[in-house]
């Protein structure tokens, strides 16, 4: 975390300010408590940013929580619901990046919140049911957590000020990352798969299965 901390700092101190926060430093016309001075100038926008961020996200954490995970659960399913969610994502950012009509593009936004957030759970539970012992899932789930973390900083230097207003690398930039899941997805289960064959057919044979994760019978969840 401190490691990031530094890294994170360090691309802000790099990244210029906007040319209004410029000027109003200049002028001497910064707020002292600029959050409080926005809420006592624009509570009307500030409701109704809050209302449509509820409407963006509300109805993505229900289908999430009570379709796919139920799905997963249910069918014993991990890497379909992971890249399936990933093309929701895909699907989302490109709207965003070139449909012209506002509708769409907030559509957009909402698939793009949709496929990217509901992965979290996902891969994690993906990971989780793929690790024995509970020392290395603690490990694992906070280095996930933590690389999940640099998100904001990648996002910080790709949406850049001069590509508004459509922000096109940043979105490439974002589905690059879906991209690169889907192939490390498509590895790691291929191998998961092959090792999940390779037990079941030395059972078949009526040799002593090869442990794996360091315990007979356990079996990958793909």
């Amino acid at each position: 975390s401190i490691l990031l901390i530094g890294v994170g700092l360090w691309i802000r101190l790099g990244i210029e300010e906007t040319p209004t926060f410029r000027r109003l430093a200049a002028e001497e016309r910064l707020e002292k408590a600029p959050a409080l001075e926005v809420i006592r100038r624009q509570p009307r926008e500030i409701i109704l940013t809050a209302l449509a961020r509820m409407a963006e996200q509300a109805p993505f954490y229900i289908f999430t929580a009570f379709i796919f995970a139920w799905i997963g659960d249910k069918y014993t399913l991990r890497a379909p619901i992971i890249a399936l969610q990933a093309l929701i994502c895909l699907t989302g950012l490109m709207l965003v990046a070139y449909s012209l009509n506002n509708g769409v593009r907030y559509f957009g936004v909402f698939l793009g919140i949709m496929g990217s957030q509901g992965n979290v759970p996902a891969i994690l539970t993906y990971q989780a049911n793929n690790i024995r012992m509970q020392s290395k899932r603690s490990v694992a789930s906070a280095l996930q957590i933590g690389f999940g973390a640099i998100g904001g900083i990648v996002a910080s230097t790709v949406f850049r000020q001069r590509d508004a207003p459509g922000y096109v690398v940043g979105l490439w930039v974002s589905a690059g990352l879906q991209f690169y899941t889907l192939v490390v997805l498509a590895v790691a289960s291929w191998c998961f798969y092959k090792t999940n064959r390779r037990a079941d057919e030395q059972v078949a044979r009526g040799e002593v299965e090869a442990p794996i994760e360091g315990q007979i019978g356990f079996r990958y969840t793909i």
